[in-house]
């Protein structure tokens, strides 16, 4: 027999997967009708946040923007992509786990994830339970 406490958590967090992918399923039924120009703005909003994101929380991405002498406001059009540093594989792999995490994520509640390793060496990451709900 499960635990009350025990079903109740299992619900609640059920329930919170599925209300974000709900989120997802209805932002995509809005988007896919939009107009070129407009999906291309959404886009770009959605790009300098996860630019903004990755260079306030992941000292990866922040060592990297600085050394290019890049900041993520300067991608503000659209051939701007170009100036964000591009990261190889390789360099990617030689940074230490918690370089590359989010600094204000918990990786004890993040799975722990390797890559096949079919192109080289393989990688390892962390998925927090966000980023899981979508494998």
């Amino acid at each position: 027999m499960i635990k009350p406490d025990l079903l109740r958590a299992y619900i609640t967090k059920a329930s919170q997967l599925l209300g974000s992918v709900a989120r997802h399923w209805f932002w995509l039924e809005r988007t896919q009708w939009m107009g070129k120009e407009k999906l291309a703005n959404v886009q770009r909003k959605q790009l300098k946040e996860i630019l903004a994101y990755a260079y306030e929380n992941v000292p990866f991405y922040h060592r990297a923007f600085d050394s290019a002498g890049v900041s993520p406001t300067d991608v503000d059009e659209p051939g701007a992509i170009r100036k964000v540093p591009r990261v190889e594989r390789a360099q990617f792999r030689k940074v230490p786990l918690q370089d590359r995490t989010s600094t204000n994520l918990a990786p004890e509640t993040c799975q722990r994830i390797t890559t096949s390793g079919t192109t080289g060496t393989p990688v390892k990451f962390l998925l927090d339970s966000y980023a899981a709900a979508w494998r």
